[in-house]
């Protein structure tokens, strides 16, 4: 006859099977943040590359275009995400390309800026193209 596990013996096998779920969990965490700081492009800095100026001028060379891009986009017609989508792939590829060239913290700063303002305006047109242009086409002639 087989005695049933005794109080003891069944907090040993609870505290025993909760760290063996805790390493395993602890193991997948790890494995998951060592994977994508692999797949994390590191950032290349090009030093002297610019003048400051030429960065700054250069940065809101970019804002301006952002800021036609969007009146663009709402005004006279409706675009389609894909357009935006491109845009803001082509327009982020020039930011990257100004940021590496230029390794002063103004223009650093400015660069972030301009990152926190595409994502803005993304998320505005996305929610303009899944939210007013179904309203606004009929309306159009």
């Amino acid at each position: 006859m087989n005695a049933p596990p005794t109080p003891w013996f069944r907090r040993i096998l609870v505290v025993l099977h909760l760290l063996v779920a805790s390493l395993f969990c602890l193991l997948v965490a790890m494995s998951v943040v060592k994977s994508v700081a692999a797949m994390t492009p590191k950032r290349t800095w090009v030093a002297g590359a610019q003048s400051v100026d030429d960065c700054q001028k250069q940065g809101w060379l970019l804002l301006e275009s952002l800021e036609k891009e969007r009146q663009n986009w709402v005004f006279p017609e409706l675009k389609t995400a894909n357009n935006w989508m491109e845009y803001r792939a082509e327009w982020m590829t020039q930011l990257e390309r100004l940021q590496k060239s230029c390794e002063d913290a103004e223009s650093q700063k400015l660069f972030e800026m301009l990152r926190k303002l595409m994502a803005i305006y993304s998320i505005h047109m996305m929610a303009f193209v899944q939210e007013l242009a179904p309203a606004i086409k009929p309306l159009q002639r």
